[in-house]
């Protein structure tokens, strides 16, 4: 009987803040949420105004909706309340009246979202008076039309350089104040290597054989030090706890938000064509040395992996932006 009326609740206050919020957020990921908590605390009016906006989480994964509630809570005291609506009734329910809304009532005041090629996101764009776009990271380099960004009543919220922006003049720096600000003066950097993981053999990039010996060679130049790796959020924690040749990270926080919490910094960091090489840049400097990884798979079957073609794109464009703006070199490895 109690989870009915729990469900009776939910589904009201989804109507609730459809109907007759001024100001609602739409996130996916964790950075979207660390993107939300700076854009919130960018100035005093961001504070006033979004303090209790209300935050719906759609196309989510179940780790990165375990890291979202555990960054809110530690980092934001729960201010904002999360409503998940991963599901098709939910969102179902809320497309139905955000179209009663604009119909019989009003727009949304400002919109808060962070992915913008979401098709569910930007149902919302038309029946906002304001959007504000909180990017967050590297899907600008993606061959997406975005011609839309430059309509009037949008405004780019980036960690990025304006220029990428189709010379879009509303954009707004995120230059990270918030977390900075959280950064202990004497960080421990420590003699270990931080490996960042990416989902290679979840997204079918790799097979499982052909990303352990790519990680046991990035391992084998190492021996010096001590090693650890942080997975994504998309890959299993206990498929790589099995093996011995690094330590794996379990954590309900992003790496940035590991690091400003445990107070310590790696002493080298690799990633592959990770967003986090920006985002540790602007939070920690050059206290960190960088270096990008590529691989060059011997076969890739392209016909049932649609994805590799438009991620080869993106990805020598991101590998551009991390060599030339960044400063950090790559290597390639054949396997």
């Amino acid at each position: 009987m109690n989870s009915f009326f729990q469900l009776i609740n939910y589904y009201k206050l989804i109507i609730k803040i459809i109907l007759f919020e001024d100001n609602i957020a739409l996130l996916s990921s964790p950075l979207q949420l660390i993107c939300f908590l700076e854009f919130k605390n960018y100035n005093f009016d961001n504070q006033i105004n979004y303090k209790k906006t209300y935050i719906f989480i759609s196309n989510s994964y179940n780790q990165e909706i375990k890291k979202i509630l555990n960054i809110n809570k530690k980092f934001n005291k729960n201010e904002n309340q999360i409503i998940n609506i991963n599901f098709f009734f939910p969102k179902l329910i809320v497309l139905i009246f955000m179209n009663i809304r604009s119909f019989f009532l009003n727009q949304i005041k400002n919109l808060i979202v962070a992915n913008y090629q979401n098709p569910f996101f930007s149902r919302f764009f038309d029946k906002s008076n304001k959007v504000f776009i909180l990017d967050d990271g590297f899907n600008v380099f993606a061959n997406n039309d975005k011609t839309f960004l430059k309509q009037k009543n949008f405004f780019i919220f980036s960690i990025l350089d304006s220029k990428l922006f189709l010379k879009n003049k509303k954009i707004i720096a995120n230059n990270f104040s918030f977390f900075k600000n959280k950064i202990k003066k004497k960080l421990k950097i420590k003699n270990t290597l931080l490996i960042i993981g990416l989902p290679f053999v979840e997204m079918n990039y790799l097979s499982e054989e052909q990303c352990i010996s790519f990680l046991k060679i990035i391992v084998s130049k190492y021996k010096k030090f001590k090693i650890y790796y942080y997975p994504h959020p998309l890959e299993q924690y206990n498929y790589y706890k099995k093996y011995k040749f690094f330590n794996v990270i379990n954590s309900k926080l992003t790496l940035e938000l590991f690091l400003i919490n445990n107070n310590f910094l790696p002493k080298k960091i690799v990633g592959f064509n990770s967003v986090c090489f920006k985002t540790l840049k602007m939070l920690f400097g050059n206290k960190i040395n960088f270096l990008n990884y590529q691989f060059r798979p011997s076969k890739v079957n392209i016909f049932n992996n649609k994805n590799y073609i438009h991620n080869k794109i993106k990805n020598k464009k991101v590998h551009l932006y991390i060599k030339e703006k960044l400063n950090i070199k790559t290597k390639v490895i054949n396997l």
